[in-house]
């Protein structure tokens, strides 16, 4: 499916520093949320949406203004906003493929719905990276220095 035939939900860090766009397979409210019972996301008050068959585009304005946070298993990359706190979100590298999930309560239009919390403490390594691989955005392209969409 091209892209500009699916939904499009866009979002960002509060500062506009961070900005995305997911054209998506489904309806945003038809996608999973889940809430990761993790102590940084857990803190962050993140709630994770993906589609597998999915597009993100991601636009970081100021490359020098995003930390990469990585933490427990150092796999995953929070992309945090160093000027506003927003972290919008979270990509990880599978093969030669990047691979994300995008916070749902950074998104421009909420998404209904609840979001249960998941526990992935117990995984192994090869566990999270089968997950994420099956239920991640695989179709992933970062693009630095724009602060706006196309």
């Amino acid at each position: 499916m091209v892209a500009e035939t699916r939904n499009a939900l866009t979002g960002s860090c509060h500062c506009g520093n961070i900005r995305y766009r997911l054209f998506a397979a489904h309806q945003g409210d038809a996608l999973p949320q889940r809430a990761c019972g993790c102590s940084f996301c857990r803190r962050m008050g993140a709630r994770y949406t993906s589609d597998p068959e999915g597009e993100l585009r991601i636009a970081i304005a100021n490359p020098a203004a995003v930390s990469r946070y990585r933490f427990a298993s150092g796999v995953v990359e929070f992309l945090v906003c160093t000027r506003c706190g927003g972290m919008p979100t979270a990509v990880t590298e599978i093969g030669n493929r990047t691979h994300a999930v995008i916070n749902a309560n950074t998104l421009d239009t909420p998404l209904d719905g609840d979001a249960p919390t998941v526990d992935f403490s117990g995984e192994t390594l090869q566990e999270g990276e089968e997950r994420r691989k099956r239920s991640w955005i695989g179709h992933v392209t970062i693009v630095f220095g724009e602060g706006q969409h196309e």
